[in-house]
């Protein structure tokens, strides 16, 4: 009878006859020699972080520029917290999802190297132990290391009477938290594959592929649907974790006299990607108790993610490069309205085959794929059809929904035509109003696609042009944005219930033109203001206000605007060429960052209330 042998991939069962420290979850002395032999890497991390934290603290505190520029120690107090801060909050993802992968990538080399890992594994220690001594080497460098961070900053910070322990305190939970899930996810990716290389690809890709692939399909349905634009769910969002995470983390501020406060907020998305960082490491655990040691070199190291790998690659390719092929040989020029779908679906198949049998020749080591991978291919042709023609020919009815009103937070709006109009409202009614326009633009859908035909043939001679982007902000988080085209005639513009008709009655609405002009902004944050005028012909000149009389002008405009004498001719070309003066009123007031804005008002002869406080 034969005896049955044991594998270097049986980790628990060769293991378990071991004496000694095979049983230990963290091996000191792998752990001592991960900290001395990848020393320059966490030199170089922690050396990053005491210049951009404590150095520049003491620069911001202490430095001479501070005292010559910064009137008052209170006001140096401030500036140095907010410098804490957005490092907490912006570089904190950037640096974490680099450092995290370059952890990642020196603590688990050995996997890449048969001589490696078949050394590693042939040592005395489980391969929990050997998991868990490399991921907690990691982990205890970038801990400490922000830990040092806080504490040197706290001694900079005391002497000068800014010390904050709540704001170090969100520091290091922005940064460790950030750090601890950027890292966990490249360990986790590093399991899948054999090749060292591979993992910052894989990393990369997993990291924003569920964006990608949805930026992939809308810029496909832009060419067919007609008025689509784009749209993001909250959870492609969360799935997206350095774009939440940079979304997520800002500095919030309060004013108490002339000096701000500031405190960081978003720590609640770091603290669930931080957990879900835990969970990734432990996924990896598992796939590494599995994975099979042979696999070193392999481009995908875990049997069961290879059909993944090559699908993904095939539709990824198919979607992204094939788009691009169209409009290279094609069609000329970025507009992807009006597409040819033949032409498209041939350029998508074409690349999909591409991507599909470049990832099987990854995945065999051999270029001699095609015989035995036509029936793959054969299904991925199926599957790009299938979804090219069904997307194109909107069946999912992407093009008629719109949200209710009960779910829209906020709408964003821009109105393109004679003059420009953009800005946000979160009034119910006015939600309301715009739903009721897309309904009527989509009602005309038909009319529009003829005019438009002959207005690209004979140009401005028949009709009018206005371009009109809807913007739906849910309250889940969510967005859907409409972009359409409208060709219309100064007669449309009396037809009370037609789309063009109704969006020039929203764009003469108080809140609009508020939003538009003022961005929100009232008198009393107004600092001063200027105005341009013909000099002589061929020669602007300009008058400046002070900040009396800027607030006293930007009254008048408040005024102008509650009467609806704003966004009159928005649509209306020959009053607006008429009516319309040629001078720039520009009014400045000073953001959050103490930075003076200007905020630029265009007006007409309508505007009573404005011209009369000018002339004064």
């Amino acid at each position: 009878m034969q005896s049955k042998t044991l594998s270097s991939d049986s980790p628990r069962r060769e293991t378990a006859r071991r004496p000694g420290r095979a049983g230990r979850l963290v091996n000191p002395t792998l752990f001592r020699k991960n900290l001395t032999r990848f020393w320059p890497l966490w030199a170089a991390y922690g050396a990053f972080w005491i210049i951009a934290v404590p150095v520049l603290q003491y620069m911001q505190l202490y430095g001479q520029a501070a005292r010559l520029y910064t009137p008052s120690a209170a006001q140096r107090t401030a500036d140095a917290t907010r410098q804490m801060l957005e490092a907490g909050a912006g570089l904190s993802v950037i640096v974490g999802a680099v450092a995290g992968c370059l952890f990642a990538m020196v603590l688990f080399s050995y996997l890449y190297s048969a001589r490696s890992v078949g050394m590693m594994h042939s040592f005395p220690i489980r391969r929990e132990g050997l998991f868990l001594t490399n991921y907690l080497s990691g982990a205890a460098v970038f801990l400490a290391t922000d830990a040092v961070v806080v504490l040197l900053t706290a001694a900079i910070q005391g002497p000068a009477g800014a010390l904050d322990w709540g704001n170090l305190g969100a520091f290091f939970l922005s940064n460790g938290g950030t750090m601890l899930f950027f890292y966990s996810f490249a360990v986790f990716c590093a399991m899948f594959t054999g090749q060292i290389l591979a993992l910052p690809a894989f990393y990369a890709i997993f990291n924003i592929l569920i964006m990608a692939v949805n930026q992939l399909i809308q810029s496909f349905a832009r060419a067919f649907i007609y008025g689509y634009d784009s749209g993001s769910s909250a959870w492609m969002v969360w799935l997206t974790p350095a774009w939440k995470l940079y979304r997520t983390l800002k500095l919030d501020q309060t004013n108490r006299g002339a000096l701000a406060q500031f405190r960081l907020r978003g720590l609640s998305a770091v603290g669930i990607y931080a957990a879900a960082g835990l969970v990734f490491a432990a996924a990896a655990l598992l796939v590494y108790q599995h994975r099979r040691s042979e696999t070193a070199g392999d481009t995908v190291s875990v049997r069961c993610m290879r059909p993944v790998f090559r699908w993904s690659v095939a539709l990824c390719t198919a979607f992204g490069l094939g788009q691009a092929l169209y409009f290279l040989v094609f069609r000329s020029g970025s507009d992807s309205n009006h597409a040819s779908l033949p032409e498209m679906m041939l350029c998508i198949i074409f690349c999909g085959l591409l991507g599909y049998y470049a990832a099987e020749m990854l995945l065999k080591k051999t270029f001699r794929v095609f015989r035995n991978s036509w029936r793959g291919a054969v299904i991925l042709t199926a599957l790009l059809l299938a979804v090219g023609i069904g997307t194109a020919r909107d069946v999912l009815g992407v093009a008629s929904r719109i949200p209710a009103v009960s779910r829209i937070a906020s709408v964003d709006f821009n109105f393109s035509g004679e003059n420009q109009c953009s800005g946000a409202v979160s009034d119910a009614g006015l939600i309301r109003e715009f739903c009721e326009a897309q309904k009527s633009i989509l009602a005309e859908k038909g009319v529009m696609l003829q005019r438009e035909k002959v207005y690209n043939a004979h140009g401005t001679d028949r009709y009018s042009y206005a371009g009109v982007i809807i913007c739906y902000h849910l309250k889940n988080g969510s967005t859907i944005s409409q972009n359409y085209g409208l060709y219309y005639t100064l007669s449309d513009l009396k037809h009370s219930s037609g789309a063009i008709s109704r969006l020039a009655k929203l764009a003469a609405e108080p809140e609009i033109q508020r939003s538009n002009l003022l961005a929100h902004l009232t008198p009393d944050q107004v600092r001063n203001g200027e105005l341009d005028y013909l000099k002589t012909a061929g020669s602007l000149g300009t008058v400046s206000f002070d900040r009396d009389a800027a607030r006293e002008i930007c009254a008048a405009a408040e005024r102008d605007i509650a009467a609806g004498h704003f966004g009159k001719n928005q649509f209306d070309y020959q009053s607006y060429r008429r009516e319309t003066y040629a001078n720039t009123l520009r009014l400045y007031y000073k953001n959050a960052q103490g930075d003076l804005i200007p905020q630029s008002i265009s007006f007409s002869s309508n505007c009573t209330e404005l011209i009369a406080a000018l002339k004064k």
